[in-house]
């Protein structure tokens, strides 16, 4: 009787890991496919633009993505945003920077 149980416990832990993983418990996996930055006039104010496209190849679900400029004057700007991505698609994500017309720096994205 105790074979014939420890089946039965097997056999419900590997429905449940089935189960769990079909219905999207696992989440989005997303990639950061590009990154383009340009300057733009907001008003008076020069800004950055930086447009992020992200790739889920994942379940759907909500993406954090962060995107940081560090400037060539010292300065670190940050920013984030909450998305939400289905499986399989794509999307582009803008960031904008409050910088300095002749301001210059670089860039990084992460996702969690």
């Amino acid at each position: 009787m105790k074979v014939f149980s420890k089946i039965l416990v097997l056999i419900a832990i590997s429905c449940l890991i089935i189960t769990c993983g079909c219905a999207g418990v696992m989440g989005p996996d997303p990639e950061v496919v590009s990154v383009t930055s340009k300057k733009a006039l907001d008003g008076l104010n020069s800004v950055d633009k930086v447009t992020v496209l992200l790739k889920n190849n994942g379940y759907e679900g909500n993406v954090n993505v962060k995107a940081v400029f560090n400037s060539d004057k010292g300065r670190t700007f940050s920013e984030k945003q909450s998305i939400y991505l289905d499986e399989g698609a794509s999307k582009y994500v803008t960031f904008t920077f409050d910088t300095e017309y002749d301001e210059e720096g670089t860039i990084s994205v992460t996702t969690s």
